[in-house]
């Protein structure tokens, strides 16, 4: 991304009659961009990057894009929970219903064969003499002439957005304004930008139509710290499909009863993995039933609570048929160790194929990291974009 620099020097000549001495004062002011960042290296000043606040996740972000360009940003600062509501545009694609917040959009327009151009296996659209929006085609493949795109309508209704100092051109079959709040996520997801809830609590997706290549680096690292009014102690009892689970209370977020996990695809028609929401937050890492239903170990029965594990900036969404409250753990010997362990012939962690064995299943503090992370890295889950 290349940017033009502009330095103004404004010099203010400055009279003063001091009785019969005149004396006169030069003031030099330097206007420097305050949103470009300088290396000072000699007497040059080398252009660095362009930073850009960036709503992710329900934060808002200090955003640094370098001079690579969208393959490398960054975030260098989280200056805090989004927590009003606001106005966005909603519209329905060929893909399903998507937001966007309102002043990220520059607005309508109609977009015709004339004032489009084909790239390679991107089209183009001339919003203006200085805006140039990438058209997103959802879910549909690029056509190889872009007359193919307006053979069956001349006239297309395209949504000006602006992400990350890109401009892209999204065409839609209706829009509405609607009043809805961000939902807040543990991390930041590759997956969706934003998820906001509408008056009735809807989610509603807002996704990412910047060609992320990976998630954008945190320079910082913050996860929140929540106070504990009350020690929780024992061991909550559950059961998934008829498999035994111990949770150490203090792993306990909420128990909730049985969410169905929301699920939709992106404007590239690939399906987002399930989330549910809960108290304003949006959990994405939910194990869903139906990873039980092909092995014989398992009893498949219709999920009665959704149980949120967090510990240590990371959560894990459960489908327990049964749950209890334990004050100590029974004598039986459990499964609790998930460290990865590569097996050289199958290519797969031990302990997918240890979830399919006999007995319970022990997570506290100790495990629950490693738990999670190989738990994710199974057939049992949807998968994750970290």
């Amino acid at each position: 991304m290349l940017a033009i620099v502009v330095v103004v020097v404004v010099v203010v000549v400055v009279v003063v009659t001091v009785g019969v001495d005149v004396v006169v004062v030069v003031v030099v002011v330097v206007a420097v961009p305050s949103d470009v960042a300088y290396l000072n290296e000699g007497v040059e000043a080398e252009l660095l990057s362009v930073y850009s606040p960036v709503r992710h996740g329900g934060f808002f972000h200090t955003g640094l894009i370098a001079q690579e360009g969208l393959s490398s940003v960054s975030y260098v600062e989280r200056l805090g929970q989004d927590v009003l509501s606001y106005f966005l545009y909603e519209i329905e694609t060929s893909a399903g219903k998507l937001v966007f917040d309102k002043t990220e959009c520059v607005g309508c327009r109609q977009m015709t064969l004339d004032n489009t151009t084909l790239v390679d296996d991107s089209i183009w659209f001339q919003v203006n003499e200085e805006i140039q929006a990438q058209v997103v085609l959802c879910g549909i493949e690029a056509p190889t002439m872009k007359n193919t795109l307006f053979q069956d309508k001349p006239l297309i209704d395209v949504l000006i957005i602006e992400q990350l100092g890109e401009h892209f051109a999204l065409p839609f079959l209706s829009i509405k304004e609607v009043e809805a709040v961000c939902s807040k996520m543990t991390t930041p997801r590759l997956w969706a930008k934003n998820i906001w809830l509408d008056r009735d609590g809807k989610p509603l997706l807002e996704p990412w139509l910047v060609k992320l290549e990976r998630l954008p680096e945190a320079v910082y690292f913050t996860f929140d710290k929540v106070p504990e009014c009350t020690v929780k102690k024992g061991y909550y009892l559950g059961q998934v499909c008829g498999r035994f689970f111990w949770i150490d209370a203090s792993l306990m977020f909420s128990v909730l009863a049985y969410q169905q996990p929301y699920e939709s695809s992106n404007v590239d028609g690939s399906v987002l993995p399930p989330f549910i929401v809960h108290d304003g937050r949006c959990f994405d890492r939910v194990v869903l039933i139906n990873r039980f239903a092909n092995k014989t170990q398992f009893v498949e029965k219709d999920p009665v609570f959704s149980v949120i594990l967090e510990w240590a900036g990371n959560t894990l969404v459960l489908p327990f048929d049964a749950c209890d409250w334990k004050a100590e753990l029974p004598s039986e010997v459990m499964r609790q160790d998930f460290y990865k362990s590569l097996d050289s012939t199958e290519l797969q962690y031990d302990q997918t194929t240890a979830l399919w064995e006999s007995g319970s299943i022990l997570i506290d503090r100790t495990n629950f990291l490693s738990f999670v992370d190989g738990f994710w890295s199974s057939s049992l889950s949807f998968g994750s974009d970290d």
